[in-house]
């Protein structure tokens, strides 16, 4: 598990080391906010129903897009064979 919090570590340092990482919160923010203040605007009613419809796509976009970059960067430092050869990258039952 120490090993999982390091890799995690490391790749959130990097993700916010750069301006990628506030720019897909900001799209993310924007996107959630466009579609949840209509519905409270029209119909005078609090609900997620819209935003949360649409969350799997977006995030299928964002993921995508961050997945990519650390992708990009392992290849390019080397560290790829690396990150893929340990065993922190299998799945692993939490009562184990």
């Amino acid at each position: 598990m120490n090993a999982i919090r390091t890799i995690a570590r490391r790749e959130l340092k990097a993700l916010f080391d750069q301006p990628t990482a506030y720019i897909l919160l900001v799209v993310f923010t924007g996107l959630n906010a466009y579609l949840f203040w209509p519905q409270v605007e029209v119909y005078h009613t609090a609900s997620l129903r819209p935003m949360l419809d649409l969350l799997p796509w977006l995030l299928l976009v964002l993921v995508s897009a961050v997945t990519m970059r650390a992708l990009a960067e392992d290849t390019r430092a080397g560290t790829l064979e690396v990150v893929r050869s340990s065993g922190s990258t299998r799945a692993r039952c939490c009562f184990c």
